[in-house]
């Protein structure tokens, strides 16, 4: 319902009750699933895809059960994708690096789920950081937590020095990073691939 930016000491709050939604990952995926075995396609589940092929005028998918052959494949298999190193497509530069942490929360303290709230910290740019500390409210598996992040859009910071700003930004809270699972998320620049290519 509400959007809080704050930036050297100062907080600004937009009001939008009732305008943003938060989904997991894991449920987007299993419901864009769903719905496409709904409109007819195959689902294979637990098949690690081993290679990629283009032969002729088809692509080549081998698992470990089987060889699967479409005109086109999806490269949606993440920043470190096989699709892409198997077709030779550059990983292009790095853009963003994630790091972010997700813990149990009280919904009656924790002022994210309290006023179900988007906390926008720009405070660690004075650190060094091109980007933003951040907590966004979430359920996971129906339990109220939140996913307390820092990222940065410089691509020459190193994980380290993000690491060392995200503890700070964490202890300023009252949280302690070691206390928990870290996480990092890096994101590419993806260039625009030709359709004769066959991989999009």
């Amino acid at each position: 319902d509400n959007w809080r930016f704050i930036y050297q000491g100062k907080s600004h709050d937009f009001l939008h009750e009732g305008q943003e939604k938060i989904c997991r990952r894991d449920q987007f995926d299993a419901f864009l699933a769903r719905k496409a075995v709904e409109r007819g396609a195959s689902l294979r589940e637990g098949e690690e895809v081993k290679e990629v092929k283009l032969e002729g005028e088809e692509m080549s998918v081998i698992t470990q059960k089987g060889e699967y052959r479409a005109r086109v494949v999806v490269g949606a298999d993440g920043v470190h994708s096989l699709v892409r190193k198997a077709r030779g497509f550059p990983k292009g530069p790095a853009l963003t690096l994630c790091l972010l942490i997700e813990e149990p929360a009280d919904i009656k303290n924790d002022p994210a789920l309290l006023f179900k709230m988007f906390l926008l910290d720009y405070s660690c740019m004075e650190q060094g950081i091109y980007g933003l500390y951040y907590e966004i409210p979430c359920l996971i598996n129906g339990v109220p937590h939140v996913q307390r992040g820092i990222t940065d859009h410089n691509p020459d910071l190193s994980t380290g020095k993000l690491k060392e700003v995200f503890q700070k930004e964490l202890a300023k809270r009252g949280v302690y990073i070691n206390k928990h699972q870290l996480k990092a998320f890096p994101e590419r620049k993806i260039d625009v691939i030709a359709n004769d290519q066959q991989v999009l």
